[in-house]
């Protein structure tokens, strides 16, 4: 707004003087300046006084003109003030002060100042024609505006109300899903209880049939745990569609040109979906920053009836060999910050009683032990190729064989008859080997033989 006056005021002060000049209206040099001088200092202050500015302005010009300082103009020299009070909206008051100006006008031409009736309205014609200009293309541009402002005010209400609606559709999704997870453990338990309670009536005189509804019972709680974990994952504030530009921003922070475009209405997308979505371009964009090469990345997501489609494209050269797989889901995070905090073990939930007593008999032998859905989990990151590294340069080398015997997975009386030595002999260069690389067990001993390249 402060651009626009300091403009109107500078296209014043020259117009002014112009305008005389072309209409034969400058009388004296000095009264023309002052004039234009005026004008243009009011034209300042029309953002805070737009009608006082304009009546100002047009008393200052009928001065002039009756002190016979200027020859012609009555509402020309205003055209600013004109144009600013229409742009507030005060049409009315617009209107009325040019007609009573260019009334004026015509009354001063032609009964004081004598001129004919036909250079009178000659004179009236033209400054009519030239204030219903400027009314006209200043009426337009704010007629666009108000409508510009209607339809982004549209849009903006639209927006919201559609998350509004992706919103209370997400807490329907989750009422139903907390009423399914109420439902599995209600029914688990009570399945588990009844088969329990014959176990329990037939636990002296049939051991075979209470033997049979413990393992019933067992198998209904397996299976209860995959639909819990599966519930219980869907209800986690997952990351969703919002957080893809996050991931973009950090593979473009690591010098990748990542660019993502999106294609249809995500308000429809479930939030389990939306979720999974996130962790396929994660997995994606990690892939292709570690192991591509690329320097260009396209996402592109469609979201359609009831599908999203997801496609992840570089300019990198490819795989040329096995790569491993990265850790995705929350439990490898559990498993590798576990055993680098100098876990013994990790087991999942779906542990049978009997393997969960082994486990405890193992770790307390000082061995370790994973379960195997875990140990997939660990080979597949840690069997990636490595340079060799020289953390194990401290290890003589029988050392470093024992160590390479440890992370295959022996036990000291293996390692033992693997090399044909004595299982105490075995088990103090496993000692020696853990107190030299200061790692606290044989767990934490394996994990850096693998970040080592030594298997």
């Amino acid at each position: 707004m402060r651009t626009l006056l300091v403009i109107g005021s500078g296209l014043t002060l020259v117009g002014v003087p112009a305008g005389l000049a072309l209409t034969g209206g400058h009388v004296d040099g000095a009264s023309t300046a002052a004039l234009a001088v005026t004008l243009a200092g009011l034209v300042l202050l029309l953002g805070r006084w737009p009608v006082a500015v304009l009546v100002i302005s047009l008393l200052s010009v009928a001065a002039l003109r009756g002190a016979d300082l200027i020859g012609v103009g009555a509402v020309w020299p205003a055209t600013a003030a004109f144009v600013a009070v229409l742009a507030e909206g005060r049409y009315r008051i617009a209107v009325v002060a040019g007609a009573l100006a260019l009334w004026y006008g015509f009354v001063w031409d032609h009964y004081v100042q004598l001129q004919p009736f036909e250079v009178a309205v000659t004179h009236l014609g033209v400054e009519t024609l030239w204030l219903t200009a400027a009314l006209a293309v200043t009426y337009a541009y704010v007629s666009t505006r108000r409508w510009q402002d209607e339809v982004a005010g549209r849009l903006r209400q639209t927006l919201v109300r559609q998350e509004a609606e992706a919103r209370q559709r997400q807490a329907e999704e989750r009422v139903d899903i907390a009423r399914d997870l109420h439902d599995v453990v209600a029914h688990t338990l009570a399945v588990v209880g009844v088969h329990l309670n014959v176990a329990l009536d037939a636990f002296d005189d049939d051991p075979a049939e209470a033997r049979a509804a413990v393992r019933l019972a067992q198998d209904v709680r397996g299976r209860a745990m995959a639909d819990l974990r599966t519930l219980v994952t869907v209800l986690r504030r997952e990351p969703g569609l919002d957080s893809i530009e996050t991931l973009a921003g950090r593979v473009r922070d690591a010098g990748v040109d990542v660019h993502v475009t999106e294609s249809g209405s995500r308000a429809d997308v479930p939030v389990a979906v939306a979720a999974v979505v996130h962790r396929v371009v994660q997995e994606s964009l990690t892939n292709t920053l570690r192991h591509a090469g690329a320097g260009r990345v396209e996402v592109a997501l469609h979201y359609d009836a009831g599908t999203v489609s997801v496609e992840v494209t570089d300019d990198g050269r490819g795989s040329t060999a096995a790569e491993g797989h990265g850790t995705t889901f929350e439990t490898d995070e559990y498993v590798f910050s576990a055993l680098a905090a100098g876990a013994a073990g990790f087991l999942t939930k779906e542990v049978e009683p009997d393997q969960l007593r082994h486990a405890v008999r193992v770790v307390a032998a000082g061995e370790a032990l994973l379960s195997p859905s875990v140990t997939r989990r660990v080979i597949a990151n840690v069997t990636a190729p490595r340079p060799a590294g020289t953390r194990l340069a401290v290890l003589t080398p029988r050392e470093r064989e024992v160590v390479r015997l440890v992370a295959g997975g022996l036990s000291n009386d293996e390692i033992a008859t693997a090399l044909r030595i004595s299982p105490l002999t075995a088990k103090t260069h496993v000692t020696r080997a853990i107190t030299k690389l200061g790692v606290r067990d044989r767990v934490q001993l394996v994990i850096l033989a693998y970040e080592d390249g030594l298997v």
